[in-house]
């Protein structure tokens, strides 16, 4: 019995690990495609996906997520006190390979990630906020969080969910700290447990 299950679960797993693959694939040719016809994909001012490319790149990353079994978190970032297209340079140079950062509107930006869940998204945020801002990110940087496709299966509706979630940085990099010290391991975890009713409000604000 052991060995059909394990057999199963293989079958299972490889099953999700082609069809995550398929999508990428797709994802890969649509940009292509569009490309070759001659519709930008970037915004020129600061290198980050425009809102031209949305209907090529969005629903295949929500595939993504949906064949892999895993979440597409939307951010929903805003800074007031550095010129946006100096801003959107910034957060270019901080997205890694498999995230995409977007150019929404003149001041309002996006970041899309294939995440396990939301924890993973809030510390993600974390990281791209203090990577495009330094410490000045608990200045004045703004960042809401949206989950698809339990939140919206369309980005701007996404995008309006999240951006009513935006909250100053500094609540949501309190909430990324705490979970790395829960991460860390149950001898740092007891030192957080007092406050443990106190983080989960700034976790639902955070996201």
């Amino acid at each position: 019995m052991a060995d059909l299950f394990t057999t199963a679960l293989a079958a299972t797993g490889s099953g999700l690990l082609g069809a995550g693959l398929a999508s990428q694939i797709r994802a890969h040719r649509l940009r292509t495609r569009w490309a070759e016809v001659g519709l930008g994909l970037e915004e020129l001012a600061t290198g980050l996906a425009s809102i031209a490319a949305i209907p090529v790149l969005f629903p295949a990353e929500l595939e993504t997520a949906r064949a892999t079994g895993t979440k597409l978190a939307v951010l929903a970032v805003r800074r007031y006190t550095e010129h946006p297209e100096e801003f959107g340079r910034r957060l270019a140079a901080a997205t890694r390979a498999h995230e995409t950062g977007w150019r929404i509107d003149y001041d309002l930006f996006a970041v899309t990630i294939t995440v396990e869940d939301r924890d993973e998204a809030v510390l993600a945020a974390a990281r791209i906020g203090r990577a495009a801002c330094g410490e000045a990110a608990a200045r004045d940087l703004r960042i809401g969080i949206a989950m698809c496709p339990e939140d919206a299966t369309d980005l701007f509706d996404a995008l309006d969910i999240a951006g009513r979630r935006m909250r100053g940085f500094s609540v949501l990099d309190a909430v990324a700290n705490q979970l790395r010290r829960l991460d860390a391991g149950p001898e740092l975890a007891d030192g957080t447990a007092n406050a443990g009713g106190a983080a989960g409000a700034p976790a639902a604000q955070a996201s």
